[in-house]
């Protein structure tokens, strides 16, 4: 092939108010359909344009400045493309915008540099040219749309109560609001059902650059499976449990998830009951990323027993520990003599009794009888008592015996109903 083959150019071409430049004799041009991979149809165009192009210097020593130049004029987005071979019509890729323009952010232009096929001042280079324009596929309420791509996820409980949450895609035609569609098209009539059925409906839009494409996702639930409005997830635990320490506790404990997540928690906290007292209440920042509060609610139930007349009684123990007897081993000396070893006395035997009561009462009324003979007390047993924040008093005792002989320890006292 001579160099005249070479530089034999069949068009032009030029990138938005660009110049023309000339099309040497390769070229391709191809277009596709591109949307979501699961549908069918011809939602947006996708063209594809590559020419070898020309360009001349001013001298030789001006190939650099000469691709600064190609680059300012051809390398942009969003600008028309055209494209005229000689002796036929010229060839457009549109703009960004109009009812029949290209997506924004398209055209996209590009050069590369073909230095081995450049010969002198004359400068060839490849011009890649790429758009997607969107193909509306009907008028549905006014709206040109181009695509829609729907995920429906369905859920049930553990009352089998199924709940819906849709998100999807949408496109309409550049000059449309996609948000307006998603309003009128897709979330009025499901929430008009929703509320129809008595069910709770949340819903979410995104909009980013293109108003004429828009994301969104709606949540539909039974009353009973969502617990209200702001409220994506939830879920509220209440155990009741009887604990070795002598205490009733009940545990109101869950999380949630949404714009009202704090909300719903702290309003889950319970108002006591005459034989409850709130002794915990935790409520979390919401968590990074997903928004997440968490809670948790304690509760302490009180009782009522015979051996205590006048008091509720919210946590109650009570041990006694015998301390074994013995000999002792004894020593002495005397004038720097060795030492003497000899047993000494009998070691008497102390039990010691320690009771612990949590109530709502007068102090008077909670107090402790020792479980052996009274004769047997080393000192008169002196009650420490204090108050907690939550308007319980606490008195713990301790009883301490001594005897000569070893003796039967007593069953600590238990409150049946703890």
């Amino acid at each position: 092939m001579s160099l005249m083959d070479t530089l034999s150019a069949i068009g032009n071409v030029t990138v938005g108010t660009s110049d023309a430049y000339p099309v040497l004799g390769h070229l391709s041009m191809t277009d596709d359909y591109d949307g979501p991979p699961d549908l069918n149809g011809t939602p947006v165009l996708v063209r594809t344009w590559r020419f070898k192009c020309l360009a001349k210097a001013a001298a030789n020593n001006q190939i650099g400045a000469l691709a600064e130049t190609l680059k300012t004029q051809l390398v942009r987005r969003g600008q028309a493309v055209s494209f005229v071979q000689f002796g036929a019509a010229a060839r457009t890729m549109p703009a960004t915008g109009g009812t029949a323009g290209s997506m924004k952010g398209y055209p996209r232009t590009s050069i590369n540099l073909l230095d081995e096929e450049s010969v002198g001042s004359w400068q060839t280079f490849e011009l890649v040219c790429v758009t997607h324009i969107p193909q509306p596929q009907g008028v549905l309420s006014g709206f040109n749309l181009c695509f829609i791509d729907v995920e429906n996820v369905y859920s049930k409980d553990n009352d089998d109560n199924e709940t819906i949450r849709q998100s999807g895609t949408v496109r309409v035609r550049n000059d449309q609001s996609a948000k307006s569609y998603i309003e009128t098209i897709v979330l009025g009539p499901a929430k008009t059902a929703a509320t129809t059925a008595g069910h709770t409906f949340t819903s979410t839009i995104r909009v980013k650059n293109d108003a004429a494409t828009a994301t969104y996702d709606y949540v539909e639930a039974p009353q009973g499976s969502n617990p209200g409005s702001g409220i994506e997830q939830a879920d509220v635990t209440d155990i009741t449990t009887s604990q070795s320490t002598g205490r009733i506790v009940r545990v109101i404990s869950g999380s949630a998830k949404g714009a009202n997540a704090t909300t719903f928690a702290t309003a889950q906290e319970p108002t006591p009951a005459a034989d409850e007292v709130l002794t915990a209440r935790e409520v979390s920042l919401p968590s990074v990323p997903d928004g997440r509060v968490t809670f948790r609610y304690e509760l302490l139930t009180g009782i009522e027993d015979a051996s205590f007349p006048g008091i509720r009684i919210f946590g109650f123990s009570q041990t006694i520990t015998p301390t074994a007897g013995g000999r002792r081993i004894e020593s002495a000396s005397f004038a720097s003599r060795l030492p003497h070893l000899w047993k000494g006395v009998q070691r008497p035997w102390f039990y010691t009794q320690r009771t612990r009561i949590e109530f709502i009462g007068d102090w008077d009324d909670a107090e402790i009888a020792p479980l052996m003979d009274e004769d047997n007390l080393m000192e008169r047993p002196v009650p420490s008592n204090s108050t907690t924040a939550n308007g319980l008093r606490v008195s713990e005792v301790t009883h301490v015996f001594i005897y000569d002989d070893e003796q039967t320890v007593p069953e600590p006292y238990e409150i049946p109903a703890l």
